[in-house]
């Protein structure tokens, strides 16, 4: 039986206006202008409390006769989610008189994802708003129903279709609370069925089609064959790559030859790379003899991203002829990326036929790996030597006398990656377990010195491996002794990891990452406008933060560029259309420096290229590593502070590669 919250719900949005005018902003509802200064006492008050994460005083803030601090307290609540108690400060909020800060408390309300917000959220939605005043709100009010509602909510929103096509609001929030319920693996065949209307429907706004594209793409197991013909005209055809890059991945999971035919076309002609390296990452339902044919059209492309993700297809899906191939490339690339991710799908799938090749190519990558400097070109070396058994004891004896932080993660990682592959189980047969345990004894010692990124790497890979393997890896004690020569909060991901597997290995489900205290806002280093200049090998990036969303992030940024911090950092991830990512001191993704900063999650969305977030292992626990966005990553909304975005400079973005020197960033 539907239950009448459910009915309410459905009898407010099927009375939503058809209408897509623009909501009046000289309505006296809008009176307030809630702008944010960094100098407003109030607004400092507010984020200073929250900073310390002192919700007592935010709840008595919350009933402060100053409306923008109790919009500020409601924005601020939204980061501090995690905590029951907010819920409660959050019911009156989101009954306030002024909008403002009702879509701030509706915002706050989905980050809880708790079952109980839903009723607050649906008692907050106005669905007598004929002149479209609080079209934000209940925008707001859709999506964060996504993230905390019911099964049975999905089934009402799913079927709403009084929203106008071209309306620019309420139909994406309504695609945006699909996806929402899809990341929390709830979803129906009428959510997907709306999804696939609303993207296929030249008719629908183009938000709208954005986030359908993305639900399609990221919602688990869906069903999409019977929808295949309708999605290949639009997968194909659509103007925006930001639905292009999503369908491409969406139809891939079909398995089918209809869909094959079209991707195979779009590796020839669409004109945005981001697409086709989609398209790579879409193939795993097919053979290989299927996708080869796309595989060598993508090494014709122009884009080095393009051939990356070429090879790292090629690497979990390939045979002996992609070793005969990546073999080649190995020989003539003059990128040594390319070069050595080529290399280790060379020595992974080369036949015995090819043993003087595989021959060569080891013997070439050990005389490499002596000669090299770069940290990064010896991760890859490392990686590429690692998919060959009989290089165990070289790598075990570099990895031994590693001086680096870098090469110690880096050498470690292949250990193992060896350990773990098909061939080192395969080529020591009856005696692989006792080959293996040898092994892990090793990663155990190498975990003694303290390396926080070893140890990070080392024991998260542990956790996952079979229970035998874990219990007999070490004991609790052992791991405390290692605990003990971290560095809080420093090496906060290394101590996390330990923690996880003790858990593991006493079989107890791990406790969430703790964040601890947090740095104080440096509001010497704000101001209401800002522009951070990233000076990088590729070119230079122009980015506006925002400090009125995110102060403590700011703050942090801004003194960590103007007291020389990121200056000739070093590009230590780069995943093709996805992020690119900087600013650890260790160079390896490891590193941080001795405190952490408050997250700080706000209702901007992570909708297109170009946004900059921080890093992190869960609330609280930023600190100086941050990203910047290929492609719209919604999946990040309210889980990732995002402070700024690009307003120049994204084919540089677009061109930054693994090892990229960021020169510096300069604060205007």
């Amino acid at each position: 039986m539907r239950s009448y919250t459910g009915y309410l719900l459905f009898l407010a949005l099927s009375l939503s206006l058809f209408s897509c005018q623009e909501p009046d902003t000289n309505s006296d509802t809008f009176e307030l202008s809630f702008v944010s200064s960094v100098d407003d006492p109030y607004f400092r008050q507010v984020i200073h409390l929250a900073n310390r994460q002192d919700l007592d005083s935010l709840a008595i803030l919350a009933k402060a006769a100053h409306p923008p601090t109790r919009m500020w307290v409601a924005r601020s609540l939204a980061s501090l989610s995690d905590r029951s108690e907010t819920l409660d400060v959050l019911s009156s909020l989101i009954q306030d008189q002024h909008v403002e800060v009702r879509e701030a408390a509706a915002f706050a309300l989905g980050q809880t994802g708790s079952a109980s917000a839903q009723e607050m959220l649906l008692a907050a939605y106005d669905s007598e708003d004929s002149l479209r005043q609080h079209v934000v709100l209940n925008a707001t009010i859709l999506e964060a129903i996504g993230k905390c509602g019911s099964a049975e909510m999905l089934e009402f929103m799913s079927t709403i279709s009084t929203f106008a096509p071209e309306d620019p609001f309420m139909l994406p929030a309504q695609m945006r609370a699909i996806y929402q319920f899809g990341l929390r693996s709830m979803v129906s065949e009428a959510s997907t069925q709306r999804a696939v209307e609303v993207v296929t429907g030249p008719e629908y706004a183009g938000e709208a089609r954005m986030m359908a594209a993305n639900y399609l793409m990221r919602a688990k197991n869906l069903n999409l064959g019977p929808h295949l013909k309708t999605l290949l005209p639009t997968t194909i055809n659509h103007k925006d790559p930001r639905v292009r890059m999503c369908l491409v991945r969406a139809i891939g999971t079909t398995g089918q030859a209809d869909a094959m035919v079209i991707m195979k076309k779009m590796m020839d002609q669409d004109p945005d790379p981001r697409v086709k390296i989609n398209l790579l990452r879409s193939l795993s339902a097919y053979t290989r003899s299927q996708t080869r044919e796309i595989t060598d059209k993508a090494f014709s492309q122009d884009h080095a991203l393009v051939k990356l993700a070429a090879l790292d297809y090629m690497l979990a899906s390939g045979d002996v002829q992609d070793g005969q191939k990546a073999y080649e490339i190995y020989r003539t690339s003059d990128d040594w990326e390319i070069k050595y991710r080529a290399a280790a799908v060379a020595n992974k799938y080369l036949s015995w036929r090819s043993a003087l090749s595989r021959d060569q190519l080891n013997s070439q990558l050990k005389s490499a790996l002596g000669g090299e400097d770069d940290a990064f070109a010896k991760k890859l070396i490392l990686q590429a030597l690692s998919h060959e058994v009989q290089n165990q004891r070289f790598i075990e004896a570099f990895a031994k006398k590693a001086g680096s932080p870098q090469d110690k993660t880096s050498s470690a990682e292949a250990l193992l990656q060896l350990y773990q592959s098909d061939k080192f189980k395969s080529y020591f047969g009856g005696q692989h377990g006792g080959k293996l345990k040898q092994g892990l004894a090793l990663l155990k010692s190498l975990m003694e010195d303290g390396d926080a990124g070893r140890i990070a790497l080392i024991s998260s890979t542990i956790s996952a491996m079979e229970s035998s393997r874990v219990k007999s890896f070490a004991s609790v004690s052992e791991l405390d002794a290692i605990s003990e020569k971290l560095s809080l909060p420093r090496d906060k991901e290394a101590a996390y990891e330990l923690i996880r597997l003790k858990s593991t290995i006493l079989g107890q489900e791990a406790p969430p990452a703790k964040a601890g205290d947090v740095h104080p806002i440096a509001w010497d280093q704000l101001s209401d406008t800002m522009t951070a200049i990233i000076n990088a090998d590729r070119g230079e990036i122009r980015l506006r933060l925002w400090p009125g969303i995110a102060p403590a992030t700011v703050a942090n940024f801004a003194d960590l560029a103007n007291n020389g911090f990121y200056t000739d950092k070093r590009l230590h991830r780069v995943v093709p259309n996805f992020v690119v990512q900087d600013g650890c001191p260790r160079g390896d993704g490891y590193g941080s420096l001795d405190y952490l900063i408050r997250s700080e999650f706000s209702a901007r969305h992570f909708d297109k290229a170009g946004y900059i977030g921080m890093a992190s292992l869960g609330p609280h626990t930023e600190g100086t590593q941050w990203f910047l966005t290929h492609s719209p990553t919604p999946h990040l909304d309210g889980k990732y502070t995002i402070f700024g975005e690009i307003i120049s400079g994204m084919d540089v973005l677009q061109a930054m590669r693994l090892g990229g020197v960021i020169k510096s960033i300069k604060i205007q």
